[in-house]
């Protein structure tokens, strides 16, 4: 088939050749029709249709020649269209990232999880106002966390007590002081006990100042036991009373106004924890006058129990009397421990002096006033 087409084509092109060459030698030839018309657009689409052979048979060709026999395709040359899909990859503006090599070393150790830390445990929290925080590096080098603030109300306190809770993990006791500042009813402090009804001991302490609602505050406080089973009052109204000279006049003797008084308030409440008191022996010097009387200077008793305060006062060569008791709920932290005490923490006491002490004393179960239930 092909050498045929080649043959036409050379025909073709031989009779092209000699028609140029007759044009080229004489006049234009013009063929004209037996009715007089002109033949030269048949000469045209002679030669129009000779080219178009032409291009079509090389065409042939050329797809002939690269074509493999379709006997000999097999299996592996046949394309399923319903599987194969080629799709081109999507356009992103976005900057090319080179991928991490990550190695698969099975000794290497992961990163660690980041995870939300557990709170900060601390052994007891102090709440209180200007008069705590007078003590508060005593109370905090002793490991006692404070939360004192001045003219703290008892909202504020109870605000701090609820952020308080959620804030660390409480392993030993609370401390509160609050009422010197202003009134404060019954159930908010019943609301500050019932918040710590959890812990086994919780510690409220007295308030002390030339303020009409101090009585009535220190008269609720001093109940909280009855309701609230777990409380113990810490009495600083007490023993403000016996360091008065050692608080600010200018106030009506409210602040601790002396490194002294800030220890004694200090030991107050470690005494009512059981835990060591700050020790006031840099205080307790042995003076001598004339050459025959000896003086030591009063310890801190307030805290202690009746024996360990006696025990003291031995050491140093005084000892307690006269001892008065003082009534409190079956199952109080403050029987059998010293309330008060007639000399003032530091003053210079003749050997073999006494010390009048202020204990205080369970009264028996059958005498308990009724529990509020409402």
């Amino acid at each position: 088939m092909t050498v045929d087409v080649e043959e036409r084509l050379r025909a073709y092109a031989i009779t092209l050749d000699r028609a140029t060459e007759a044009r080229s030698d004489s006049e234009p030839i013009v063929v004209r029709r037996a009715g007089g018309g002109d033949r030269r657009p048949r000469a045209r689409m002679v030669i129009a249709c000779a080219c178009a052979i032409a291009v079509a048979a090389v065409v042939i060709v050329t797809v002939s020649a690269g074509r493999p026999d379709h006997h000999s395709l097999t299996a592996v040359d046949t394309i399923d269209l319903d599987t194969t899909v080629v799709t081109a990859p999507a356009r992103s503006s976005a900057p090319s990232v080179t991928p991490s090599i990550v190695s698969d070393d099975s000794s290497t150790t992961p990163a660690p999880i980041a995870t939300l830390g557990a709170p900060p445990v601390i052994d007891t929290l102090a709440i209180g106002d200007s008069v705590m925080q007078g003590a508060s590096n005593d109370l905090i080098d002793n490991g006692v966390t404070v939360e004192a603030q001045a003219n703290l109300q008892a909202v504020g306190a109870i605000e701090t007590l609820s952020a308080d809770l959620d804030a660390y993990d409480i392993t030993g006791a609370v401390v509160i002081q609050v009422g010197t500042n202003g009134s404060v009813t019954q159930a908010e402090y019943d609301q500050l006990a019932a918040m710590l009804r959890a812990f086994p001991h919780a510690y409220f302490l007295t308030v002390k100042a030339p303020k009409p609602w101090i009585d009535l505050n220190n008269a609720i406080i001093r109940a909280l036991p009855l309701t609230h089973p777990n409380v113990t009052v810490v009495d600083w109204e007490a023993f403000g009373q016996t360091i008065e000279s050692q608080l600010s006049k200018s106030d009506g003797y409210i602040h601790l106004v002396t490194a002294t008084a800030q220890r004694d308030y200090a030991n107050l409440i470690l005494g009512a924890l059981d835990k060591p008191l700050i020790d006031p022996s840099i205080d307790m010097t042995v003076s001598t006058t004339d050459g025959h009387s000896q003086t030591v200077a009063a310890p801190l008793l307030v805290g202690l129990r009746l024996d360990t305060a006696a025990e003291k006062l031995a050491e140093i060569g005084l000892h307690a009397a006269p001892i008065t008791y003082q009534d409190f709920p079956f199952g109080s932290v403050n029987v059998n421990r010293v309330i008060s005490q007639s000399v003032t923490v530091g003053q210079p006491v003749s050997v073999d002096s006494a010390i009048a002490l202020v204990v205080g004393r369970e009264l028996p179960p059958e005498t308990q006033p009724p529990s509020n239930t409402s």
